[in-house]
């Protein structure tokens, strides 16, 4: 990944911030510069709320998730915030990371059920979903020239292995079985 920033705070398209997400149609509704602005907006309150401003970040399998999720991740240590990137993973994945870690918030990179096209953000604040007027503010600080403005820190951490144990403590067979592959 490489972190370089060729982004701008943009007031982005306002059809994009959902009721409990934010999505759209990359290249038209949702782009780089709107994932970068996202994180800025997003690490801002975070780093506002919390003393230890850290949010784990994660992405889905799309073609476009790696890019916006680089952008995002340029946009959250702008705003000052320690990035635990777990990678590709899926949306459950960077859930329990976000317990697993300790960490403040959680945002997902994910197309989810759309279609090829679009793709979005699922946000999480201290163990709790980020939505409704929460994902409205976003808008409103894109505008603020109030925002935090500081150098966070990025750190790779893979919580695989973590994450299978821990849904493996949830699975209980009544008999042995015999799995052909």
């Amino acid at each position: 990944m490489e972190l370089e920033n060729n982004f701008n705070l943009e007031q982005f398209n306002s059809a994009v911030l959902r009721e409990y997400d934010i999505r759209g149609i990359v290249g038209k509704d949702l782009t780089v510069n709107t994932a970068y602005s996202i994180g800025r907006t997003f690490g801002h309150i975070v780093c506002d709320k919390f003393s230890n401003k850290n949010i784990a970040v994660g992405y889905d399998g799309r073609l476009t998730s790696p890019l916006l999720h680089e952008a995002l991740c340029v946009g959250l240590l702008e705003s000052g915030v320690e990035v635990f990137s777990i990678g590709m993973c899926s949306t459950p994945m960077i859930y329990f990371a976000h317990y697993y870690l300790n960490s403040d918030a959680a945002v997902m990179v994910t197309g989810s059920h759309n279609p090829p096209q679009y793709n979005g953000f699922k946000m999480v604040l201290h163990h709790n979903s980020f939505f409704a007027d929460n994902i409205q503010k976003l808008q409103e600080l894109t505008s603020s020239i109030k925002l935090n403005q500081n150098n966070g820190n990025l750190e790779f951490i893979n919580v695989s292995k973590e994450y299978v144990v821990r849904n493996m403590q949830n699975i209980h067979l009544a008999k042995n079985l015999k799995i052909a592959w």
